[in-house]
């Protein structure tokens, strides 16, 4: 009892940092029909996907397609560091993830396309930077960016301690292209408030079973979560 009280206090914390409107939509195999046999790259959430998504979701404040670009070496004059995961963000996931600026600016619309990056403070001191390395310039794989910001490091929601050093490097969705050609894509979206939670769940469903021409008797080919059913199921275990 004790142990489980502990990790629940770690959960919600961890959970809060989010926000507890915080939907997170990602792909999904079927367990059923024709497309079980689907591979997790025919699934794959398109970027296209997400167009008219707020005009169809009133239920919803605002939204974030995230990109994974990959695992790069990074470099700053002599010194590297091995396996850093690059992630593709937009503007609006910075009030949802709620991750503090610690020097610097956020990613803006300004910076699409742009190849400019975050880095967290644990990468700026392993790379051998002063405090202030904004302007600086950083080899991440085949490409240069120039560093607009350093971002608190993300508090992770897993169960249990990684023990695995890991560094996270933020770059603005489109930029994410000039790494990789097709990348795997997930979103976060925020409800207008908890009282419409549920409602933007279910609309969130609606738009992507029709984007994606589901029948009705056709299992989804994605998922969509909130923050709190994901604190209510830990409640019932």
């Amino acid at each position: 009892i004790a142990a489980l009280t502990g990790l629940k206090a770690k959960i919600l914390s961890q959970v809060e940092t989010f926000g507890s409107n915080t939907i997170i939509v990602q792909p999904q195999l079927p367990d059923k029909g024709l497309k079980r046999t689907l591979t997790w790259w025919d699934i794959r959430l398109k970027p296209r996907e997400f167009e008219g998504l707020l005009e169809h979701c009133p239920s919803l404040q605002r939204y974030t397609k995230i990109s994974e670009a990959g695992q790069y070496t990074v470099k700053y004059g002599e010194k590297s560091v091995q396996n850093a995961h690059v992630y593709g963000v937009e503007p609006a996931w910075h009030p949802i993830e709620h991750r503090p600026i610690v020097l610097g600016r956020e990613i803006s619309d300004i910076d699409t396309g742009r190849m400019v990056c975050l880095i967290e403070p644990e990468l700026r001191d392993k790379l051998g930077f002063d405090k202030d390395c904004i302007g600086e310039t950083i080899r991440i794989g085949p490409r240069n960016l120039r560093i607009i910001g350093v971002i608190e490091k993300r508090n992770d929601l897993q169960f249990g301690g990684g023990g695995q050093e890991r560094y996270e490097i933020i770059i603005p969705f489109e930029t994410a292209s000039k790494f990789q050609r097709e990348y795997w894509v997930w979103a976060f979206a925020e409800a207008k408030s908890a009282e419409v939670l549920e409602e933007g769940v279910g609309e969130l469903k609606f738009f992507f079973r029709r984007g994606r021409h589901l029948s009705p008797d056709e299992p989804d080919t994605f998922r969509v979560d909130s923050l709190k059913s994901a604190i209510q199921t830990f409640n019932n275990i």
